[in-house]
């Protein structure tokens, strides 16, 4: 995989945004991430010569491009992208969405003349409590000093910041009658 043209252009801050963070992914090899930013009109967006840009680079040979899309189901925009793209991966809060939405989701996009490519089922982080957030300082409660910090429930994972922990990689090798 290659990383598209312009995002080895330095100094070109016409598209994205003008930065740029490379990532070294063992055994995958290097990527370069390039940081979009929200709009208020989409479809305008979508018409736009820097999309348009990316879309024409993801059309080389040995390129890929990512785009972050809003939610299928809430946002007719995003539908807009499928005839845009080559395939589609839905990732989504297996806690939050039903079979039928994917089954709802895989037909909007089919129909719009598009593919899924598969659905990664990511539980998100939870949002925290307010007494999570903001917990009470031992002094209040004990009417002492400051004690030792509370420690860790020993079942909760540990979040190291390694992408290993969370995502999984699969070859996908498609049968020959599928090819």
């Amino acid at each position: 995989v290659r990383p598209p043209r312009w995002a080895a252009e330095e100094g070109d801050g016409s598209w994205p945004t003008g930065g740029r963070a490379n990532v070294d992914v063992p055994g995958s090899g290097a990527f370069a991430l390039i940081p979009g930013t929200t709009v208020d009109n989409v479809p305008r967006a979508l018409t736009s010569t820097p999309v348009g840009r990316i879309v024409a680079e993801a059309d080389r040979p040995g390129s890929v491009v990512i785009v972050l899309a809003p939610p299928v189901l809430s946002y007719a925009d995003a539908v807009a992208l499928v005839d845009r793209v080559e395939g589609v991966m839905i990732v989504c809060d297996p806690r939050a969405v039903h079979r039928s939405d994917l089954e709802r989701i895989r037909e909007i996009i089919g129909a719009s003349g598009g593919s899924v490519l598969g659905a990664l089922l990511h539980p998100g982080r939870r949002r925290l409590t307010r007494s999570e957030r903001h917990p009470k300082s031992a002094r209040r409660r004990t009417g002492g000093g400051g004690g030792p910090a509370p420690a860790a429930e020993p079942d909760a994972p540990e979040i190291t910041g390694d992408p290993t922990e969370t995502l999984g990689l699969r070859s996908l090798t498609l049968p020959a009658a599928r090819r």
